[in-house]
């Protein structure tokens, strides 16, 4: 399964990233059983995305969160491609709850379409 990773703050790099038929068996595990309710196919979500992280993270460099900041305020990533902000994330996320959604994973849930900013997906 191919898809692209964004990092380096507001999507500044678009890395491609894999997984693989036994890595998928692996977040398809974290599905097994079927949750009986919404509240806990959350909690199966949540580790689903955290697995799909944990194998992305080392193919596109950015498993290695680095926060730089003082008094209270995040500074720039410096030139750290590596690094993802809230756009990084949020995007990412989307992608990964796409992914599973599509596969059949989600009982309780749908993932909406990204709604604003550059990235948002046309309905």
């Amino acid at each position: 399964m191919d898809f692209t990773v964004c990092h380096g703050f507001y999507c500044a790099e678009r890395t491609p990233a894999t997984i693989s038929e036994d890595q998928w068996r692996r977040v398809i595990a974290v599905f097994k059983p079927r949750a009986k309710n919404a509240r806990l196919e959350r909690h199966q979500i949540v580790r689903g995305l955290a697995l799909i992280q944990t194998i992305v993270g080392p193919q596109t460099g950015t498993n290695a969160h680095q926060w730089t900041h003082k008094n209270m305020y995040v500074l720039p990533n410096a030139g750290d491609l590596t690094q993802l902000d809230c756009v990084d994330s949020s995007v990412n996320t989307w992608t990964y709850m796409t992914l599973m959604q599509r596969n059949g994973l989600f009982a309780f849930h749908r993932v909406a379409p990204l709604l604003t900013g550059p990235y948002a997906i046309p309905r």
